[in-house]
């Protein structure tokens, strides 16, 4: 821990009115602490709410709320000292960066992830195009569900894609906070996910990411 987050803490601390505030504060300093001790730079709220669970530390709610502005400030100072400067795709052509991923594993999936990535981007774009869903109420037997194109009005009911079984998997994993905390991925506050190695952070998607694999999940749901 350096001298200036020791003494931003302290002052922090100081500025605590209610003894359950100064106890937060101090459970939170120790597993920022504990984060950098493991090698970890993972200072992402949801990662630190889940990891205080079992010591009575601040919840997620209280860290995002406004009187959780000590937390953040504590937060971003610990990541203004120990998260370094990111790995990003500049100078590469398409995936080449993937390679600079040492574990194979990891790697393999990465690889995996960003080609269901690009399948369900492709999947997105012809939703985008989507100005109404039409529910066919007739019987079963005839029953039909389907979009109406916003660009060709006149085109008729255009079929719904559908996830594969396999494809549904894959996405639901995406949104699994357990299977993404074992994998070392994580979601960021603009829903861009991340993977989390021992040594610099990998930015794996564009933002919204997130977002976007609910929706698709909804829109797969209905077609069902």
């Amino acid at each position: 821990m350096t001298e200036h987050i020791e003494n931003l803490y302290q002052a922090l601390r100081g500025d605590c009115k209610r003894s359950d505030a100064r106890k937060n504060l101090e459970l939170l300093k120790s597993t920022l602490d504990e984060q950098v001790k493991r090698g970890s730079t993972v200072f992402q709220l949801p990662t630190l709410a889940s990891l205080m669970k079992a010591t009575g530390g601040p919840s997620l709610q209280t860290m995002q709320n406004a009187s959780g502005e000590r937390y953040r400030t504590l937060i971003e100072a610990y990541k203004v000292e120990y998260v370094k400067p990111l790995l990003t795709n500049k100078g590469l052509s398409g995936d080449d960066w993937i390679e600079r991923i040492e574990q194979t594993d990891i790697r393999f999936l990465v690889k995996e992830m960003r080609a269901q990535l690009k399948k369900l981007r492709a999947e997105n774009d012809t939703l985008r195009s989507v100005k109404q869903l039409h529910i066919d109420m007739r019987p079963q037997a005839t029953q039909q569900v389907g979009l109406v194109d916003a660009q060709s009005p006149r085109s008729g009911m255009m079929q719904i894609p559908t996830l594969l079984t396999s494809e549904r998997e894959t996405v639901i994993q995406l949104l699994d906070e357990e299977y993404l905390t074992q994998n070392k991925l994580h979601y960021d506050e603009r829903g861009a996910l991340w993977y989390q190695p021992e040594k610099y952070p990998v930015q794996i998607s564009g933002r919204k990411l997130q977002s976007l694999l609910e929706s698709i999940l909804t829109v797969d749901a209905a077609s069902d």
